[in-house]
């Protein structure tokens, strides 16, 4: 298998493209909202995260198997001895479901019926989204399910969502929850942080900062970071546990937190967390946020 380690390393795998009704994406944009029409019904999506994640990968491998492979198999990482450390440098939302939910959580899934479906996918690659959209485009009705139930979808739009301004502080909301962890000594099991422990805003730094050196090869100190929950949002919401999520990946419950946050630091530093998420499980669906306040030009790469 051919290693990928950096960005100019990869193959421009749509260079002479035009086989596909889309634009080439904007410098600027790291993100693409995708719109997929149920053609079942009722529809369904399950609850666990895997199916998403598989699709994607699914995509990008119409187009570029090795860097799919790659990325599933590998990822990222400076030291191939620490496996574990590897990135995927990608991350998604939870899909947004039209306002006609039937049931959710009847054999694990969300019921609901006909409306569109939106669905985001950032990454800091630009070869992996012109992938991932054109490996969509050349599929036009995908498929999304597990043993249990599997649902046709057409996909019926694509669009880039331009990068904010990014500035030394910004606060984000989530468009999935965000979650870190600890290992414990002679605890095998990873130990889910609650969002009001005082470990979590530097476990989140130290996360971006480890993602920013295997990405650029650069040196970051986390202790200039700053990452907060909004608290006052926390405290009308009811309290902490109220904005609690345990998400599910292959079955394994996650803890998670959906809730707004404030992050100092480095505008670079920001814009890669827009790009791939922040926090731990970017790329099993976990930490996708937006910029708060900020309007989301977008622009329509495909349509049906």
């Amino acid at each position: 298998m051919r290693i990928f380690h950096s960005r100019s390393a990869l193959p421009d795998f749509l260079s002479n493209d035009g086989q596909f009704k889309m634009a080439c994406l904007q410098s600027a944009a790291m993100r693409i909202k995708i719109s997929l029409m149920p053609l079942d019904d009722p529809a369904s999506l399950p609850l666990d995260h895997v199916p998403l994640a598989a699709l994607i990968y699914r995509s990008v491998s119409i187009i570029a198997p090795e860097y799919a492979a790659f990325l599933h198999e590998q990822g990222y990482q400076q030291d191939a001895a620490k496996a574990r450390a590897a990135f995927k440098f990608f991350v998604f939302s939870k899909p947004y479901l039209p306002d006609t939910l039937l049931d959710k959580g009847r054999d694990e899934h969300v019921w609901f019926r006909g409306g569109r479906v939106s669905w985001q996918v950032a990454s800091p690659e630009e070869n992996f989204l012109r992938a991932l959209a054109n490996g969509l485009i050349s599929q036009q009705v995908v498929t999304i399910g597990d043993q249990r139930h599997v649902t046709r979808f057409m996909v019926v739009q694509i669009e880039e969502i331009l990068s904010p301004q990014f500035t030394g502080k910004m606060r984000f909301t989530t468009l999935s929850p965000l979650t870190v962890s600890v290992s414990e000594p002679g605890n095998t099991e990873k130990q889910y942080l609650r969002a009001d422990d005082p470990r979590f805003g530097l476990h989140v730094c130290k996360n971006l900062c480890h993602k920013f050196r295997v990405w650029t090869g650069k040196e970051i100190d986390a202790d200039l970071l700053r990452f907060e929950f909004d608290w006052q949002y926390i405290e009308q919401r009811g309290g902490v546990q109220r904005v609690s999520r345990l998400e599910s990946y292959k079955g394994t419950k996650i803890k998670s937190w959906q809730a707004p946050f404030v992050v100092t630091a480095p505008p670079a530093l920001l814009r890669l967390g827009w790009e791939c998420g922040f926090g731990e499980g970017n790329s099993k669906g976990f930490g996708m946020a937006q910029a708060s306040g900020a309007h989301s030009t977008t622009k329509i790469l495909y349509r049906v």
